[in-house]
């Protein structure tokens, strides 16, 4: 058939026809060119993003391991914290304790000392009477010496 076709056409409107195919072809083939580009420069965008979302992975894990070691660091702080809280709480119910327990001596001193201070004041008395008596037994031996002499 193709030989049919060329042989009933002239041979004039043969190489405009063969031009026209040619010029077909010449196009067919820049775009062809075109499209391999746009392909190539598709699969170098691919790439790229590819790439970059490789990065961007990387970076959130980095991140992520960031916080969560931040995260464990304050989780330790605030254990270390609390265990610190406990031990001054312990060590303030002990030295209230041992307050308690001095205050409790002082009371028991102060009452011991309230009764030899008592005991003290009644021996003082006693001695202060043993006084008076002396000196009016002395005085009633003056007076019978006195009275006795002349």
């Amino acid at each position: 058939k193709t030989s049919d076709y060329f042989q009933t056409k002239k041979p004039a409107s043969c190489e405009v026809e063969i031009a026209n195919i040619q010029e077909k072809l010449y196009n067919a083939l820049n775009e062809n060119q075109s499209m391999t580009k746009l392909i190539q420069s598709a699969k170098a965008s691919r790439a790229e993003l590819a790439e970059l979302y490789k990065k961007s992975m990387h970076e959130q894990e980095t991140v992520t391991n960031d916080f969560n070691i931040k995260v464990k660091n304050n989780i330790k702080e605030k254990e270390e914290f609390i265990i610190e809280i406990t031990t001054l709480k312990e060590t303030i119910k002990k030295k209230e304790e041992m307050i308690a327990e001095k205050n409790h001596t002082i009371d028991k001193y102060s009452s011991s000392l309230s009764e030899l201070k008592l005991e003290i004041a009644m021996l003082k008395n006693m001695i202060s009477d043993k006084d008076k008596d002396d000196v009016d037994i002395n005085r009633s031996h003056s007076e019978v010496s006195s009275s006795v002499e002349p």
